[in-house]
């Protein structure tokens, strides 16, 4: 090869969103702003899901599947209601008061009974198991069919009142503290009253830091020394992380998303001012249900980010390129180089 010869690198990267008003700007990463509701006759909605290519949602008048969160289909449901519902393992558990119904493909359920002894109150699954919470105690299985009762003497005159999974632990919630655990059967306390974010304690954790609600969104490194957030909100219900993303339901209507757990922005996701119950991502779409309906949100992503060419020259640095596009960069070597 000549020495007058050229000889190129060729990098390409995909630069990544670092702001809401970036993802923003990014085709529908965040779509909350345009939302449509499904045509499904139902009753008291309760909660939603996303697994293996399925949204299910369960409310007064049975249990409904939909692979797209537009068209929903009803299968067979018999027996209490359930207010809770989770896929993991290859499952669908949902939970009721006193009992729990489990199917393989949501379309076929099976009753299973749990000496619970009180109220469940919540389920996830997580490190492979699925735990159920009662007021004072936990439930643990590998397979969803057979259960394992474990009492909760540290709870004192406390209840548990939720439970999610996230980063590797489970998290459950008093109306005074918050209490984990790696496998659900022993819960340590997490955080004491006095510094607890609001009078309903939930949380879920990221990396390491805890993202907690009702009624004020926090953080914490620790679980334990919290710091509010700047959200002038009257009360937060449900908080979990999809797609990426942090989401909080505010008590009216109100859906609240975040990327870092720290600055958060806000839309009315649902008309008419009705309660968001429950929100599930799959599809490349969100589904939100509130009191009465269900809404889906246009697609969130498109099928590939908008390729762009730069030069760089004299000197581009990362700050200068725009969130989410796709570059190429070909860097001429000098034929004098040491090749």
């Amino acid at each position: 090869m000549s020495r007058r010869s050229r000889r190129f690198l060729r990098l390409s990267f995909l630069t990544a969103g670092i702001c809401l008003d970036s993802l923003s700007s990014f085709g529908q990463i965040l779509p909350f702003e345009s939302w449509s509701r499904a045509e499904i006759g139902l009753s008291s909605p309760k909660d939603v899901a996303f697994g293996d290519g399925n949204f299910v949602l369960i409310a007064a008048s049975g249990a409904y599947v939909s692979t797209n969160g537009i068209q929903w289909t009803q299968p067979p449901f018999i027996g209490e209601t359930p207010t809770r519902i989770i896929y993991g393992g290859g499952r669908w558990v949902a939970a009721g008061s006193q009992s729990i119904k489990v199917s393989a493909d949501a379309k076929t359920w099976t009753a299973r009974s749990i000496a619970a002894g009180s109220s469940i109150r919540d389920v996830a699954y997580g490190n492979g198991k699925y735990v159920l919470i009662t007021d004072r105690t936990s439930h643990v299985s590998t397979d969803a069919i057979f259960w394992q009762r474990y009492e909760q003497p540290n709870l004192s005159s406390e209840q548990f009142a939720n439970l999610t999974f996230s980063d590797g632990v489970f998290i459950a919630g008093t109306p005074s503290s918050l209490w984990i655990s790696v496998d659900g059967v022993a819960f340590t306390r997490l955080s004491e009253e006095s510094s607890t974010p609001g009078p309903a304690r939930r949380a879920i954790r990221h990396n390491g830091r805890y993202v907690g609600g009702v009624p004020e969104l926090s953080t914490s490194t620790d679980g334990t020394n919290w710091v509010k957030s700047q959200v002038a909100a009257k009360g937060f219900g449900e908080i979990t992380r999809l797609n990426g993303l942090y989401l909080a339901s505010e008590y009216r209507s109100l859906l609240w998303w975040s990327v870092d757990g720290l600055n958060w922005s806000g839309t009315h996701a649902v008309p008419g001012g009705s309660e968001i119950r429950a929100f599930a991502f799959g599809a490349d779409r969100y589904v939100v249900v509130s009191d009465d309906s269900i809404y889906y949100s246009a697609r969130s992503v498109p099928a590939s980010p908008p390729r762009t060419s730069v030069t760089l020259s004299p000197l581009v640095t990362f700050s200068d390129l725009a969130p989410n596009h796709r570059y190429t960069i070909e860097i001429a070597a000098s034929p004098e180089g040491p090749w």
